[in-house]
C-alpha cells in the first residue's frame, strides 16, 4: 500500500477525518469540493543498508491538503493533521514500520480555487520499510 494511503488511515485513527467521506487518497474525488487530501510525490532516494539485498527505508514525500469554503476551518484541519503526524516515531501503521513522520513546514495558504476556496496545507516525509 503507498504511504498515502497509509496515513490517511492513520489520521482516521487520530480522529482527523474519515477516509471517503472528508479525507482522501490522492486527489478530491470529482464532484467534492471541500475535503482533505493527501498526495504523494517524488520523495528522496531510499536508504540502502551495506549488505541487504536492495531498499531498506524508502523516503515519501507527501502534500497534505485541506480544502474547504472558511479559511478557518481548513486552517485548523490542517493543524490537527500536522500535530497528528509529529507523532509518528518508530511504530506501525497498517502493518508497515515507519521510522518517522516529519512535518516540513507550518500549515499555511497554497492557493485559493476558481471560487476562491482557500487549500491550505503543508509538506511532509515520512521514512518507511517497503510496502
Amino acid at each position: 500500500m503507498p504511504a498515502d494511503t497509509e496515513l490517511c488511515e492513520y489520521l482516521e485513527d487520530e480522529a482527523v477525518g474519515t477516509l471517503g467521506t472528508d479525507l482522501f487518497a490522492g486527489e478530491l474525488p470529482a464532484g467534492k469540493s471541500e475535503g482533505m487530501v493527501l498526495t504523494l510525490y517524488p520523495g528522496a532516494p531510499p536508504e540502502l543498508t551495506c549488505g541487504s539485498n536492495g531498499w531498506t527505508l524508502e523516503i515519501s514525500a507527501l502534500q497534505f491538503r485541506a480544502q474547504y469554503a472558511a479559511e478557518g476551518t481548513a486552517l485548523t484541519k490542517a493543524k490537527l493533521a500536522a500535530a497528528a503526524f509529529t507523532k509518528v516515531k518508530n511504530q506501525t501503521i497498517e502493518t508497515v514500520y515507519y521510522r518517522s513522520v516529519t512535518v516540513k513546514q507550518s500549515p499555511g495558504l497554497l492557493y485559493r480555487d476558481a471560487n476562491n476556496r482557500p487549500s491550505v496545507g503543508f509538506n511532509l516525509e515520512c521514512e518507511k520499510v517497503p510496502s
